[in-house]
C-alpha cells in the first residue's frame, strides 16, 4: 500500500459515505467520521511532507576530500576506509530508522482511522434505514 492510497481511502469514504449519510441529520456517529477523516488527514501529511534531513550515502566531493586526497595528512589505506564507511553508513541507517518510526506510526494510526471512519459511515447508515 502507498502512503497516499490511505488518504485517497478517506476521501472515497467520505464522499461516498458521507454523502448518504448526511442527507437527514447528523447523527453523532458522522461526527465521529468527520473527525477521523480530519484526523487522518493530518496522519497523511505528517508522512507525505518533504524532508531534506534523510541521509543516504557520502558525496564524492567528500569522499575525496576525507579519504583520498586530505589536505593535512596522507590518504587512508583501504581497510581503514572500508571500516569508516561502514560506521558512516550504520550511522545514517540509525538516524533514518529514528525517522522511519515515526512515519511508520503515523501510517498505522492512518490506517486505524480510516477503518473507524468507515465504520462510523456504516453505523450511520444503518441507523437511517
Amino acid at each position: 500500500m502507498r502512503r497516499s492510497d490511505a488518504c485517497c481511502g478517506a476521501a472515497i469514504a467520505t464522499s461516498f459515505f458521507g454523502g448518504q449519510a448526511l442527507r437527514h441529520h447528523l447523527h453523532p456517529m458522522g461526527l465521529v467520521a468527520v473527525g477521523c477523516f480530519v484526523a487522518l488527514s493530518v496522519a497523511v501529511l505528517v508522512i507525505l511532507w518533504p524532508r531534506r534531513d534523510w541521509e543516504f550515502n557520502l558525496s564524492p566531493a567528500e569522499f575525496i576530500n576525507i579519504y583520498v586526497e586530505p589536505a593535512d595528512t596522507e590518504p587512508l589505506d583501504l581497510p581503514s576506509i572500508h571500516r569508516d564507511l561502514a560506521l558512516h553508513m550504520g550511522n545514517s541507517a540509525a538516524l533514518n530508522r529514528k525517522q522511519l518510526r515515526w512515519l511508520t506510526g503515523a501510517f498505522r494510526v492512518g490506517a486505524v482511522l480510516l477503518v473507524a471512519e468507515v465504520i462510523a459511515w456504516v453505523i450511520v447508515l444503518i441507523n437511517q434505514s
